[in-house]
């Protein structure tokens, strides 16, 4: 993939480390860093399995985070259907 996907601007912008995701959700930071990066896209229905893995560590994180993730679940809730995209792919302003 080209380009940087919106689950990269999430997480930059809300200083959100691939460690932190994986660890919400029980896999390697490496298994993340591929999701994001579309590695994964070939090989599995990215969106179908991928997707539902992203969205609950974002959520697992903003809940652990609390009162402090307000703009993260805000963002979160715009984007949350789009995090595997890329931005070139998106019509949704980042």
């Amino acid at each position: 993939m080209i380009g940087i996907s919106v689950m990269q601007i999430l997480r930059r912008r809300h200083s959100v480390s691939a460690a932190e995701l994986a660890a919400a959700i029980g896999v390697s930071q490496q298994h993340v860093s591929a999701i994001e990066l579309g590695v994964y896209s070939e090989r599995y229905n990215y969106e179908r399995t991928c997707l539902p893995m992203v969205q609950k560590a974002f959520e697992a994180v903003i809940e652990s985070r609390g009162a402090e993730a307000s703009q993260l679940a805000v963002d979160y809730a715009a984007l949350r259907d789009y995090l595997l995209f890329f931005g070139k792919e998106m019509n949704h302003e980042l």
